[in-house]
């Protein structure tokens, strides 16, 4: 499965993955959207946003998942197996989320975007 990570630099910067490999090596800060392929939806895709950390899950999933609040961290803690990587969103001013926000639409799906895993770039 694909998936993009937002971050609310100023640069617009994206990282892309479809593996464990590039999980791990995403950056840890600053994370505002993360987007993921999702066949099923008519979008291509599903979005997750507003969450304090997203926790990489290799099992049964491989994917992120998104965690509100330190209990949701603790869970993780607790009951995941393996190797571990927490990223972390932050608040931000409305009109950098708002730039965010229209990043991840005009996207498109994962067919249309300049998708580049395991890389930080220009989105």
């Amino acid at each position: 499965m694909r998936w993009r990570i937002y971050y609310g630099d100023p640069g617009g910067r994206v990282y892309d993955g479809d593996c464990a490999a590039h999980a791990y090596r995403a950056p840890n800060l600053n994370v505002q959207v993360y987007k993921e392929e999702c066949l099923t939806q008519e979008s291509g895709y599903t979005i997750r946003h507003g969450c304090n950390f997203f926790c990489w899950e290799d099992e049964p999933f491989a994917r992120w998942s998104g965690k509100d609040d330190l209990f949701g961290l603790f869970d993780y803690f607790h009951y995941h197996k393996g190797p571990m990587k927490i990223i972390a969103g932050r608040e931000i001013y409305d009109g950098t989320y708002q730039r965010v926000q229209k990043q991840v639409k005009s996207d498109g799906n994962f067919s249309e975007m300049n998708f580049q895993p395991g890389k930080l770039h220009r989105g």
